[in-house]
């Protein structure tokens, strides 16, 4: 299930990227059985792979998978050439963007919020609730719900009182990335 989800995650990155991205497996072959193994090699993508093994490799199913691939430049000694960077087909920049606006469009594609409006979050949380109440820790933003935990119950009380004051202010601060309410929870000790 781990390895199905992955490679599906794989395929919607590359959709959303518009070219696949590395495929990191990291010693799968020692977890799986032999049928297994083909089958994952015989399912793995047109696309750069890195796998790393203690267990068997299925050398032919590997070489097939090889040579189907016309877009990996293979050298005569069966190692990886070296590949010069070159920009997307059809992309108007011609310089490699940073790996947080790819993300972005995946985590945003999947409903969650942007790694800039989590950043943003926890970076104006003190100023939005005042430095006696910032001891309640922001955990999560999801579906527009901050997740807060806090030490005592008390503050669970103080801070439903003061939630519409503190919305209005992360409102200002982030704008559309803003939180729409606020979940409370109290750690346990």
């Amino acid at each position: 299930m781990a390895l199905a989800l992955r490679l599906a995650t794989h395929a919607v990155v590359t959709a959303e990227a518009g070219s696949p991205p590395l495929l990191l497996l990291d010693d799968v072959f020692s977890e799986l059985d032999p049928v297994r193994s083909r089958a994952l090699v015989d399912h793995l993508p047109e696309a750069q792979t890195l796998l790393t093994t203690a267990g068997p490799v299925p050398e032919e199913r590997c070489r097939r998978a090889r040579s189907r691939s016309s877009a990996a430049p293979w050298s005569a000694s069966g190692k990886t050439a070296p590949m010069p960077w070159e920009p997307l087909p059809g992309s108007s920049d011609p310089e490699p963007r940073p790996l947080r606006d790819g993300l972005d469009r995946v985590v945003r594609h999947l409903g969650a919020p942007s790694v800039q409006a989590v950043t943003d979050v926890f970076g104006v949380w003190e100023e939005a609730v005042g430095a006696q109440v910032a001891a309640a820790v922001p955990k999560s933003l999801r579906d527009g719900v901050l997740k807060v935990t806090v030490d005592d119950p008390a503050w669970t009380t103080q801070l439903r009182f003061l939630e519409p004051e503190i919305l209005g202010k992360l409102r200002t601060a982030l704008g559309a990335d803003a939180p729409e309410r606020i979940e409370l929870r109290v750690a346990r000790s």
